[in-house]
């Protein structure tokens, strides 16, 4: 999940609003971590009815801001007549959604000794991949000049799609990969300068849609696994 004013990452939080008309105190929201964007169903079905005169379409972009959650809710939008321009039809101000809002994440830490700048040089290369996510990694291609990854065996030996998206001047480098272009799950991290020979990596573990507690959890702990290669990287800095 992108924020739609810096591209910075999003994650999901529980808000409170004493001014809130609606009876609702909480809700659930999310929040970017770079220039504290709020994005929650109000202000996105808000966003969809004044680009648009159909309501049903704000069905489709609440699951698309909720895809990555295993809860199902209700949730209450108010909606503007005069932004829709159906005022005759007597289209109601309030209706309910049901959409699946909450998420399974895990975000794991590790200190390196080395410099922000040569750690994130590091990890943003797709070329490292086969020396530090050698749970995952086994081997990687190149299909029609775009990268591929051959799983380890214990994975299956699957050929994915694979991207890295990464911002120096942010530290956020976006894991993307999936078995179709338009299908790759994403696994954010970032890179934080703690002093000058001292980095802080955040590596975040999304529960993705089809994935059960079991594998999630073994994503979690083979990450943690993985993240001994990358400490001993740069032992000798």
């Amino acid at each position: 999940m992108r924020s739609t004013r810096c591209e910075g990452l999003m994650l999901m939080e529980r808000f409170f609003d004493y001014r809130d008309d609606t009876g609702e105190i909480e809700f659930t929201g999310w929040r970017c971590i770079i220039c504290g964007e709020i994005l929650d169903a109000v202000i996105a079905g808000n966003r969809k009815f004044q680009a648009v005169k159909e309501a049903e379409p704000a069905t489709d972009l609440l699951r698309e801001y909720c895809q990555m959650g295993k809860r199902l809710g209700t949730i209450r939008i108010p909606v503007n007549r005069s932004a829709i321009h159906r005022p005759d039809e007597g289209f109601p101000r309030t209706f309910h959604v049901e959409v699946d809002c909450t998420m399974n994440s895990r975000t794991l830490a590790l200190t390196v000794p080395a410099p922000k700048a040569e750690v994130f040089r590091y990890l943003s290369k797709i070329e490292s991949l086969p020396q530090w996510a050698t749970e995952f990694c086994h081997e990687l291609r190149v299909r029609n000049r775009k990268p591929k990854v051959l799983t380890c065996p214990a994975m299956g030996s699957q050929e994915l799609f694979v991207e890295i998206r990464s911002d120096e001047s942010t530290g956020l480098i976006d894991f993307l990969v999936g078995p179709r272009e338009h299908q790759m799950a994403v696994f954010p991290a970032r890179v934080v300068e703690l002093t000058g020979m001292s980095t802080l990596l955040l590596f975040t573990v999304l529960q993705v849609p089809d994935t059960t507690d079991e594998q999630f959890e073994a994503q979690v702990q083979s990450l943690k696994r993985e993240f001994e290669n990358i400490k001993r990287q740069f032992m000798n800095w």
